[in-house]
């Protein structure tokens, strides 16, 4: 499955952590600035099939979640290297 935790920037991942940073404060951005943006965050699951002709994500729950804009992150996501001409 996929992350539980809100985005976090990587690259300084180590380093902050040995810096006791705890989860929340690694977070690019509150929950709340991604629900003031209109962004879903759809956490704990995995991207398993991609309809880009029908704007429809399948996960690995079951669940068909239909979008207008869809960012996939090349490292946690299978479906990248399948659909990495979409933009």
């Amino acid at each position: 499955h996929g992350e539980n935790r809100l985005p976090y920037k990587r690259t300084q991942l180590s380093k902050r952590l040995a810096r006791g940073f705890s989860g929340e404060e690694l977070a690019l951005y509150s929950r709340d600035w991604y629900s003031a943006n209109g962004i879903e965050l759809l956490q704990g699951v995995q991207a398993v099939t991609l309809d880009p002709r029908c704007h429809e994500l399948f996960l690995d729950n079951g669940e068909a979640v239909g979008y207008q804009r869809l960012l996939l992150t090349p490292l946690h996501c299978s479906l990248h290297s399948q659909y990495r001409h979409i933009h």
